[in-house]
């Protein structure tokens, strides 16, 4: 997709710089045309964001993930802590066993 975009800004300004035009004209075009991409562009983040926000909340209720997202990451931090206590009691239960034989 970055590459199609990319082609596609390099033919569009080739094409305007090449077009039969006084600078002035090329010019008044080339930002007649950004501006109005920019709104475009402009007005669908404005209705993409809200939506976006809603499905998040929508998900996080579902899922259960009503709390914040720091205590969310001390929990599964805690989680992984948890888990390697257990494997260095294994562990050195492990080497005690060995040790007693």
């Amino acid at each position: 997709m970055k590459h199609f975009l990319t082609g596609l800004a390099a033919g569009l300004a080739v094409g305007y710089l090449t077009a039969p035009r006084s600078g002035k004209e090329t010019r008044d075009q080339l930002k007649s045309t950004a501006d109005e991409k920019t709104k475009g562009v402009k007005d669908k983040w404005n209705k993409t964001v809200p939506q976006v926000k809603d499905l998040v909340e929508t998900v996080k209720a579902k899922v259960g993930m009503g709390q914040s997202t720091p205590n969310l990451f001390a929990e599964m931090e805690s989680g992984r802590m948890d888990k390697y206590k257990v494997d260095a009691n294994n562990q050195q239960e492990a080497v005690k066993a060995d040790n007693n034989n």
